[in-house]
């Protein structure tokens, strides 16, 4: 058997090579590969709070991720600052005030339900900090349009005369007709305030910027049976710049799914 011997310069100077290309693959194994650390603010819907995304930001959090959330001026546990003269303006600035103060850049900007009015509007003003916009069973209106037009026809005059009856407020609807989970419902039954009729009244002025933010995802909760969303849904699915999915869910699935949620949202990153 002829044996080959190694000069030892040689040997010597293979081991930088050697120790790089080992290197290089305990990086590129997912076992060795390090998670991507993302930020997220997310915006809760009409009548909620913060409170709503408790488990799912800590699911998040768990993973390494930064995450903020913002209770809208007057509800949840700003009630006590309730006026009937909070309208949606008011919430957006809230938004943007969180990115400023909280000098976020390159995060997630999440919205639920009614917190779609509220990212869509915002995001003429912060679009160029926001790396993801994902919207959860949310509207997402068109320029000049109000969530009031988006609920069917007769909805704002139904909107208005209620709130001529309640002194300019519209109170929480029922959990139960959101499809929410039972085990779900009193709670959130029991923490839902009232909300300011103006929120829902304001028409957006302009509502462009969203669609310039690099990674655009819509979450449908199917069990949740609302046209306007089935309409939303259906136009982006034919947009390739969205992602789209449908879940057989609730509408408040950050309650029912909160793991799951918390998964969809670092799909942002």
């Amino acid at each position: 058997m002829t044996t080959t011997t190694v000069p030892r310069r040689a040997f010597l100077a293979a081991i930088p090579f050697v120790a790089g290309s080992l290197a290089a693959c305990a990086a590129s194994s997912p076992r060795n590969a390090e998670k991507k650390a993302g930020t997220f603010l997310l915006v809760h819907g009409a009548w909620h709070g913060s409170w709503c995304y408790q488990q799912v930001a800590q699911l998040l959090r768990e993973q390494g991720h930064r995450v903020f959330t913002v209770t809208l001026s007057g509800l949840a546990e700003r009630s006590n600052l309730v006026s009937p003269d909070i309208d949606l303006s008011t919430h957006v600035q809230d938004v943007v005030n969180a990115v400023e103060w909280e000098e976020l850049n390159d995060f997630v900007l999440v919205g639920h339900s009614y917190g779609g009015m509220v990212i869509t509007a915002a995001a003429e003003q912060i679009w160029r900090k926001v790396s993801a916009i994902v919207y959860l069973d949310a509207f997402i209106p068109q320029s000049g349009q109000a969530l009031a037009e988006l609920n069917g026809d007769g909805a704002r005059a139904a909107m208005e005369q209620r709130a001529l009856a309640t002194g300019g407020y519209l109170p929480p609807i029922p959990a139960k007709v959101f499809a929410i989970e039972e085990r779900n419902q009193a709670r959130v039954d029991a923490k839902c305030t009232k909300q300011p009729a103006k929120t829902f009244l304001e028409r957006v002025p302009v509502a462009s910027a969203y669609a310039r933010i690099p990674k655009k995802m819509y979450l449908r909760a199917a069990r949740f049976k609302h046209p306007g969303f089935d309409r939303i849904m259906a136009t982006l699915q034919t947009n390739p710049a969205w992602a789209v999915q449908s879940w057989d869910v609730g509408h408040r699935m950050m309650l029912d799914v909160p793991e799951r949620t918390a998964r969809y949202l670092m799909e942002a990153l």
